[in-house]
């Protein structure tokens, strides 16, 4: 019986094309309430830059950052900054290759800087971007640091990676990663939540498409990739469903018979 299920965001709730939840998924997240189903995010965004979901749902929890600061019922069960000598190394390397890179700490993200190549990054992750203010990155040295976005290649990803040993990478956007600690990833954050709430990983469910959404999908009792997911995601899912703007959640949901 699932008893919790985690939702990603961008391209699983959140339609890429209308920037809304579908209705069908309105409707999904009403009925799966009625039957006393624990409802979660699961996301490589941090708390702040939700409102988009808060203002259309209300959920039972958070994993926010890739797994990396969790939080139920306004209460936080889990947070795991990045190495401080990782901060850094990566600092330095990002000083060197010039490297554009936003950084998150609890309540805010920052840019290292803004210029014009950010004008290629659109949709949702463009227009949030222009709101961010910048600051150096060595002002948060002693600050704990939840996740760094560099903008780099999937090949630059590889050489910023040996600037931060205590790291790995998430990726679930062409334009950038989501660097997160080695001992991070949604899958984690999973398990501080129903480690809290007494359920068993047999019991839950989980939804995602980008590459961020692996760790998550193969860990969780019944892991489901949208239709519009990248291939490697939908080849370690137990199940692969319509896409977002198709009705994927509740068509999924239908087929196994949780509504």
């Amino acid at each position: 019986m699932v008893k919790a299920i985690f939702f990603d965001i961008d391209g699983t709730l959140l339609s890429f094309e209308t920037r809304e939840i579908p209705e069908s998924t309105k409707k999904a997240l009403t009925e799966l309430k009625e039957k006393g189903i624990k409802l979660f995010i699961a996301t490589g965004r941090p708390k702040h830059n939700m409102k988009i979901i808060d203002d259309m749902w209300t959920f039972d929890g958070y994993v926010n950052m890739n797994g990396q600061y969790c939080v139920v019922d306004d209460k936080v069960v889990w947070a795991n900054p990045i190495n401080k000598d990782d901060l850094r190394s990566m600092n330095e390397h990002i000083i060197e290759k010039n490297i554009i890179c936003d950084y998150i700490v609890e309540g805010a993200t920052y840019l290292n800087k803004m210029d014009h190549r950010l004008a290629n990054v659109g949709g949702s992750i463009g227009e949030f971007l222009k709101g961010i203010e910048v600051k150096p990155f060595e002002e948060f040295y002693d600050v704990p640091v939840f996740q760094v976005g560099p903008f780099i290649t999937t090949k630059e990803e590889i050489e910023f990676l040996k600037c931060a040993p205590h790291c790995k990478a998430a990726r679930w956007h062409d334009s950038f990663a989501d660097i997160i600690p080695k001992d991070g990833g949604k899958n984690i954050g999973i398990d501080k939540i129903i480690e809290m709430l007494g359920i068993d990983i047999t019991e839950t469910m989980a939804f995602g498409d980008g590459g961020n959404d692996i760790s998550m999908l193969e860990h969780v009792g019944i892991g489901v990739a949208m239709g519009n997911a990248r291939d490697e995601v939908k080849a370690v899912s137990d199940y692969v469903t319509d896409c977002v703007d198709q009705d994927g959640i509740y068509n999924a949901l239908k087929h196994f018979k949780i509504l």
